[in-house]
């Protein structure tokens, strides 16, 4: 999730957007319609089938929403009064695209403290401090994470997913039975599959690129074996 760092709504980010020489997409913009009425706009910018320009080197494995007319200063008040319908509105379109992803609905954390790494949901600062990339610090310190993660877990229809500090008393799952140190190595060699399979990266060069689709982004592994076997008639 992001935050805008200006004074639009859901309508004028997602022009603004659409726009190719503005480098920059998310998937989803949102707002309500603060001061006037508490009414919720989503716009859909990117096909969440394809990667948006939010994340940098996580574009290619991550969902972008972002709250329009948002900023990373606001207030936890401002943050209810402003956007508080968005929030939950933001917490069902999760929900939604964890669901059609197999994406599990784990709140990784926010504005800093991510207890949880691995696939779930979170911020764009979870990109800068946790995978690495970037310097972006929204959606800030003072998100209201508790509204959020109680209105995913509505949503979800389970608290199971969210993070616990209790130790369950039985059961558990097979990662339970690896080391911390091998859970990583684990979601390295998850991450790094992942990579292969998807479009890539620009930094890869030339013989790393198989091509781009009509929107001018780069194919995943599927796509560049489809369109060469139509190239050559198989």
């Amino acid at each position: 999730m992001h935050t805008q760092e200006g004074d639009g709504n859901a309508d004028s980010l997602a022009r603004y957007l659409a726009d190719p020489a503005s480098q920059v997409s998310y998937h989803y913009t949102i707002s309500t319609g603060y001061p006037h009425d508490d009414g919720v706009t989503v716009c859909d910018v990117v096909d969440t089938d394809l990667a948006s320009w939010s994340v940098g080197d996580a574009n290619n494995r991550s969902i972008n929403l972002c709250f329009a007319g948002s900023s990373v200063n606001w207030s936890r008040d401002e943050w209810l009064t402003k956007a508080g319908r968005a929030i939950d509105v933001a917490a069902y379109l999760a929900v939604q695209d964890c669901r059609k992803y197999g994406i599990p609905t784990t709140i990784l954390g926010f504005g800093g403290e991510y207890p949880i790494h691995g696939a779930g949901i979170s911020d764009h600062r979870y990109v800068t401090d946790v995978i690495g990339w970037g310097t972006h610090t929204d959606v800030g310190p003072n998100f209201p994470k508790d509204v959020f993660a109680a209105a995913v877990a509505k949503y979800a229809g389970t608290q199971q997913d969210q993070p616990s500090t209790d130790q369950p008393e039985t059961g558990g799952t097979a990662l339970d039975a690896l080391t911390p140190d091998e859970q990583h190595e684990l979601l390295d060699k998850t991450r790094y599959i992942y990579d292969q399979l998807g479009p890539g990266f620009d930094s890869w060069g030339v013989d790393g690129d198989l091509g781009r689709n009509a929107q001018g982004l780069r194919r995943t592994l599927r796509a560049g074996l489809a369109a060469l076997m139509r190239k050559v008639g198989a």
